[in-house]
């Protein structure tokens, strides 16, 4: 299984260069990909700022299309919960980092 970090996710989701290329590889190498709830969040986040900073509705038809999209994607992955076990793991590697 490999764990995809928030630019790697985004790269497949909307098959650029580079994850049409991370698709080939994960398809060949046979390998699941799964993203965490924290990369869910980051996404939608980055979308939802982008809606606040265009003030004309009509210059927001376009982002809530991609916000959609995002949703739809995220909802095809398996997402790792942040749990408690997670925080845990996070701490940890945190402590190691300092």
């Amino acid at each position: 299984m490999l764990v995809l970090d928030t630019d790697h996710a985004s790269e497949l989701a909307f098959r650029s260069a580079a994850g049409v290329r991370l698709l080939e590889r994960l398809i060949s190498e046979n390998v699941d990909a799964v993203i965490t709830a924290v990369t869910a969040e980051e996404q939608l986040r980055g979308w939802l700022a982008e809606i606040r900073r265009r003030a004309d509705p009509e210059d927001q038809v376009v982002i809530y299309g991609r916000l959609i999209r995002q949703v739809e994607i995220i909802a095809s992955w398996f997402v790792l919960p942040w749990d408690r076990d997670a925080v845990s793991v996070f701490k940890r590697l945190k402590t190691t980092e300092d």
